[in-house]
């Protein structure tokens, strides 16, 4: 059982058919963490044989986020081992390497996929001295948590915990007009003869239930402004979840953290099929802010 406004129980069967898994992913600030964890910030995991991916200035990327697939609970669809990064430009334009016209190009921020991890760490990189001073370096990034520790620390980064969880569809992801009305768009306001005022305050009442918001791996996204599926060329939405869909890679709020622009919401979406075939040259990288 899962809890729903009571305005809406006469939709519960399709809110219910819409519940999805996810994980959570909540964490605190930690020095020295092992190379291999999963974590925001930080060093990266990194063979002898690599190196961190540059930008267009040739200047090294800064490790945004790393998912050590052996250390979260199972989700369908999604890795069960290796490790998968996540690097961003360190930019004083504020836009952390996206190009909003090109989404998919990873020019000024990669994936990166380990689908073995290496365990003995003689074989691993451990001298990091090359890359910025961390208080300097996240100054150019969205991290907020440079205040939090010494200034002139090396190594920080927060440790991820995960949990798994169950949601149904949020308000601003594109699927909800498709599981609660049949893939055409849903006015809260007409639900109730045309009160917007009481269509609103239902939606702020599903939305505290469910928030659009933190961070997260699978299940439903989060937006400031408006979910950028919804305005795809194939009109007929009720059948687009159903044709290799766009899944939610991994997702950032900003919070005491992090800071994306004016408190926005930070995404990454990756066709089924290159999940299911560990092919992360497509992921599309997405953010806005109010």
């Amino acid at each position: 059982m899962f809890s729903l406004p009571i305005s809406l129980e006469p939709w519960r069967e399709k809110f219910a058919l819409s519940l999805r898994p996810y994980l959570s992913l909540s964490g605190e600030v930690k020095l020295d963490l092992n190379l291999n964890n999963s974590k925001f910030g930080g060093y990266p995991y990194l063979p002898k044989n690599t190196e961190i991916p540059k930008d267009t200035q040739d200047n090294p990327m800064t490790l945004l986020a790393q998912i050590n697939w052996q250390q979260t609970p199972a989700l369908p669809d999604f890795p069960t081992k290796g490790i998968t990064q996540f690097f961003i430009a360190q930019s004083e334009d504020f836009l952390y390497g996206i190009d909003f016209k090109k989404p998919t190009l990873q020019k000024n921020w990669r994936i990166v996929h380990y689908p073995e991890i290496e365990e003995d760490i003689e074989n691993l990189i451990t001298d990091f001295s090359f890359l910025p001073n961390d208080r300097d370096l996240y100054e150019r990034t969205p991290f907020q948590f440079q205040n939090s520790i010494a200034k002139n620390a090396r190594g920080m980064a927060i440790q991820i915990e995960f949990e798994l969880k169950y949601s149904p569809v949020l308000s601003r992801d594109y699927e909800f007009a498709w599981h609660i009305n049949a893939g055409k768009e849903f006015f809260w306001s007409k639900l109730f003869d045309n009160n917007s005022e009481k269509g609103y305050q239902i939606l702020k009442e599903y939305d505290r239930l469910y928030p659009p918001f933190g961070h997260k791996i699978g299940g439903y996204a989060g937006f400031t402004q408006d979910d950028w599926r919804t305005y795809t060329k194939n009109a007929d939405l009720a059948k687009i979840p159903k044709k290799n869909p766009w899944l939610l890679l991994l997702q950032i709020q900003s919070d005491s953290l992090f800071q994306w622009g004016d408190c926005g919401i930070a995404n990454f979406f990756i066709r089924k099929q290159d999940l299911l075939a560990l092919n992360f040259a497509k992921v599309r990288y997405h953010w806005d802010c109010v």
